[in-house]
């Protein structure tokens, strides 16, 4: 129940399809601004820990940790993809601002490792 975009991370929901009659080569993404300023992208793991310290939680049970990360993994995309033939894949991405997300202006998400660099400017 974090307000992700206060703590800085920007949250992709993503879907993906691969319409060729081959695996496509492993897929990374890229998140830049306008001034083409990179934001690193996070994993579920990273993603939560940045959360706990934004929030101050200190102590948790462990159990409902080891849940919650696991529901977010499950839904996470991982850094580097690989999809099948006509494979469809979707999830989301964690992308690490340090600001507010509301204050970003003119975000663009390449996917590399296809035979052309797919970006899309995010609203």
């Amino acid at each position: 129940e974090a307000n992700l975009p206060l703590v800085g991370i920007l949250v992709v929901d993503i879907k993906l399809l691969n319409r060729a009659n081959e695996a496509t080569k492993s897929l990374t993404f890229e998140l830049r601004d306008a001034s083409g300023k990179k934001f690193p992208l996070l994993d579920a793991k990273k993603k939560l820990k940045q959360v706990m310290k934004f929030e101050g939680v200190r102590l948790y049970p462990i159990e409902g940790r080891k849940e919650t990360l696991e529901q977010l993994q499950a839904i996470a995309l991982p850094k580097k993809l690989t999809l099948a033939a006509q494979e469809e894949k979707r999830g989301v991405l964690f992308f690490h601002t340090k600001q507010d997300v509301a204050q970003l202006k003119g975000l663009i998400l390449t996917v590399k490792g296809m035979a052309h660099s797919l970006g899309v400017p995010l609203q």
